[in-house]
């Protein structure tokens, strides 16, 4: 006889509602820019402050206090690995700016070069540069963990499914080079010149894979956090006991400070998303799109610089001048 399946329970039901609103509200807060979060914790930092305050003013005021020459040490030790820290996210962030930075000049050099060297019809190079065009979109959506060959413009009805969009595209650029070289429309010191560019976007494709993929160790994430939770925690009974009131406020702004620059390097650590302080993929695609386009659009001839006309200058001869009078 089979049994029947349990059903869940009304507890278990409202532990799952619960758990589930509660990854949802933590996820819309860190959804929430910066200086949002940032004030909220820099104000329950401030309450939690004020509970040292009113401790020195309670019964128990004659607890002993801890010595505030210790987090001068601590604070100098905390400082190295916060600069650490930080230095090694925005490594990040700019190492991905310059491999963007490299897409856009290869392939205005790449579009140049076949425009003007390869002997083929117009159609044949603008085929090509669609290519250099889908790569950058492509990129992108692969970095952002969904891209997606059919939502490619003028490849929404291809038969192909590869998994690296991107790696798909360059192989493309590499077969037409080697169709024009079997047609003699180029020769083999050109297809080295063209060889060059399409290189660069595999080095380039990469190197932002090398970033997306290789996240700071989790370890030292966690520790750095966890060094900084424990000072901003036991700052405050460390300097009630002088600064009295004054303690609230520069709790504080020490928890501005620290978290601050805590916040801002989990965030840029990351450079491939749609956050304001990620990289603008978006816009670099469609800034690459028009320079691509305008490059093609430019006319072949070169415009005819009208000759000067010189202006034929005549010497009086002075003392000859001088003699006739």
């Amino acid at each position: 006889m089979s049994v029947p399946p349990r059903r869940p329970s009304t507890l278990s039901k409202m532990s799952g509602t619960v758990t589930l609103r509660l990854r949802n509200a933590q996820s819309n807060f860190h959804r929430q820019t910066i200086p949002v979060r940032l004030w909220v914790w820099v104000m329950s930092i401030g309450l939690y402050a004020g509970f040292a305050t009113v401790k020195e003013y309670s019964f128990l005021k004659d607890i002993r206090d801890l010595p505030a020459e210790g987090y001068a040490l601590f604070g100098v030790v905390l400082s190295v690995l916060m600069v650490f820290r930080t230095n090694t996210a925005y490594d990040r962030w700019w190492e991905a700016r310059k491999q963007w930075g490299q897409l856009l000049n290869d392939s205005r050099s790449l579009v140049i070069k076949v425009r003007h060297l390869v002997v083929s019809e117009a159609e044949d190079r603008i085929g090509f540069a669609r290519l250099v065009i889908a790569f950058g979109y492509s990129l992108k959506d692969h970095l952002r963990g969904s891209a997606d060959l059919r939502e490619v413009a003028g490849f929404e009805k291809a038969s192909a499914s590869p998994k690296n969009v991107p790696a798909y595209f360059i192989g493309l650029m590499y077969q037409r080079i080697s169709d024009w070289r079997e047609e003699n429309k180029i020769d083999g010191f050109t297809a080295l010149m063209l060889d060059r560019h399409t290189a660069s976007f595999s080095d380039i494709l990469g190197a932002c894979e090398r970033i997306r993929n290789t996240p700071i160790s989790i370890s030292y994430r966690r520790y750095v956090k966890l060094c900084l939770l424990l000072y901003i925690a036991a700052l405050p009974w460390g300097l009630e006991h002088q600064l009295q009131f004054w303690t609230v406020p520069i709790t504080m702004v020490v928890s501005f400070f620290m978290l601050g620059l805590e916040m801002i390097a989990r965030a840029v650590e990351e450079p491939f998303g749609i956050e304001a302080d990620d990289l603008p993929l978006d816009a670099l695609c469609e800034t690459n799109e028009r320079n691509v386009q305008e490059l093609l659009s430019q006319p072949t001839e070169l415009p005819r610089v009208p000759t000067p006309r010189l202006a034929v200058v005549t010497r009086v001869d002075r003392q000859s001048g001088d003699n006739d009078h």
